[in-house]
């Protein structure tokens, strides 16, 4: 009884704590019954994440473990629903991807490498499992977490809309961004600069918007993008509706150039074109005819982007410009290198689980580990083959290529339904962030990007239980209106 009454005493003597308890406690009464309200508290909390660490004293990371708490118990909720109905007179079947053989080896094959000898302690295989497996069940999350396309629709739209404040934040930093100030810049420890720069004095302005870094900014306003140019061809938009989609796809676009961040602003529009191409390809010939009329909005959205950031920021109009003749040789031998050094350097069974993720910096040991060597590895080739051996790298490049393989055949299912352009511009993210990965690891390590990849995913997977026959086109072209 003592011990119960001192802690009540402490509990009141430390407001804080009780705060943080009763947060925890109302939360865990949301979610618990209803798993569903666990996302879109997850969701609300990629928008709030980095600006509380910016208002608190020296940016704590562990505010970031906030994000993976609710994950975990969105979990829990998600699995007690499964059990619940699992109980029920009639069995429900859980869904299984179709790349699951790919993953189940690639992920035992992580878990064998977290005993490796190599690693300097267990932190770091729980660094590594953390990006490799623990975002993956949002995949489930995704796909069972509408049950009506109105939701799903209604949803995607919210989170379009956000790209508008989402710029205008941006566009407010960078007018200001010579104010060294925390809401300004990005986070302590992320690049404030790229280093190329072709004004004299100063590099190219990393702008975060409301997140920790420029990058991570640049790969969510890049999904924004795409969930507009999905949204934008849906034929039951209202005419209010379909104004505000083509403001923020505008938004979108200017944040994601706005970010300084260079790979972003190619792979948008290389994306959009790739988008534009797949979509005339795969509609009948005079469904797309009657559609003709959309392209010259989106034709006019292209312009006013490319003026506005030529016209008004003349430092990244100029650094887009004349930096490709230096992007192709530059990166190239970058990844030539990062190869050669994993491959010279791993072993046969590599380095073990985590000992290149993201992530180390907040762990002990894990910032000298991360530095010791001359030449570190940047792509996601480089990084499996350093972490796991050639092994591994054989199941990431099969998995992957499962996984890529799927993401196709989805599209292809959703030809000739009023879905298609929803799940075209889903697809065309998830080949973007892949081949972005490539280039860079750091993505796959960022717990941001990892929600947002794994739950449209899902979603991806979900969409022809919507485009049921009263959805499709007749292949005379009559039918549903467009």
């Amino acid at each position: 009884m003592t011990n119960i009454f001192q802690l009540i005493y402490s509990l009141i003597s430390n407001p804080l704590l009780l705060l943080n308890l009763t947060l925890l406690f109302a939360v865990t009464i949301v979610v618990l019954p209803r798993w569903r309200n666990g996302i879109i508290l997850i969701f609300i909390w990629l928008y709030l994440e980095d600006i509380i660490r910016r208002l608190l004293p020296g940016q704590p990371p562990h505010v970031m473990l906030i994000k993976d708490g609710l994950l975990l118990l969105t979990y829990f909720a998600f699995f007690v629903t499964l059990v619940i109905k699992q109980n029920n007179r009639s069995p429900f079947i859980l869904w299984k991807p179709p790349f699951i053989i790919g993953f189940l080896i690639f992920g035992g094959w992580c878990v064998v490498g977290t005993v490796n000898p190599h690693l300097p302690s267990p932190l770091f295989a729980a660094i590594g499992l953390r990006s490799y497996l623990w975002y993956v069940p949002i995949l489930f999350l995704g796909y069972y977490m509408f049950s009506r396309e109105r939701g799903l629709m209604k949803f995607c739209r919210i989170l379009v809309y956000t790209s508008i404040p989402l710029t205008i934040i941006a566009i407010i930093q960078y007018i200001f961004y010579d104010l060294i100030s925390p809401l300004i810049r990005p986070l302590e420890g992320a690049h404030q600069f790229h280093s190329f720069g072709l004004l004299e004095g100063s590099g190219i302005k990393l702008v975060p918007s409301i997140f920790r870094s420029a990058a991570v900014y640049s790969l969510f306003t890049l999904l924004l993008f795409f969930l507009g140019m999905g949204l934008r061809f849906y034929p039951h938009n209202s005419p209010r509706q379909r104004f505000f989609i083509n403001i923020s796809i505008l938004f979108a676009a200017v944040g994601v150039f706005m970010s300084g961040v260079r790979a972003p602003m190619y792979l948008l529009i290389f994306g959009t074109l790739g988008y534009m191409f797949t979509y005339k390809r795969d509609f009948p010939s005079n469904v797309w005819s009657r559609r003709k009329s959309i392209l010259l909005p989106i034709a006019l959205l292209s312009i006013g982007v490319f003026l506005i950031i030529y016209l008004v920021f003349q430092d990244i109009s100029k650094y887009f410009i004349h930096s490709p003749h230096e992007l192709l040789p530059e990166r190239s031998k970058t990844l030539t290198q990062d190869i050669l050094f994993a491959v010279e350097n791993s072993g046969f069974l590599g380095f073990g689980t985590g000992s290149r993720s993201q992530g180390l910096q907040y762990i002990p040991e894990g910032e000298e580990w991360a530095v010791k060597d001359e030449w570190g590895v940047e792509g996601i080739f480089a990084k499996i083959w350093y972490e796991l051996g050639p092994i591994g790298e054989l199941i990431f490049i099969f998995f992957f290529a499962q996984m890529f393989l799927s993401w196709l055949k989805e599209r292809r299912k959703l030809k000739g339904t009023t879905l298609y352009s929803l799940g075209l511009a889903i697809c065309m993210y998830l080949v973007l962030i892949s081949l972005w990965s490539i280039k860079g690891h750091q993505i796959f390590g960022d717990a941001t990007t990892l929600v947002c990849f794994w739950f449209f995913m899902g979603v991806l997977f979900r969409l022809k239980n919507f485009a049921n026959q009263e959805t499709r086109y007749k292949k005379d072209g009559c039918g549903q209106s467009t």
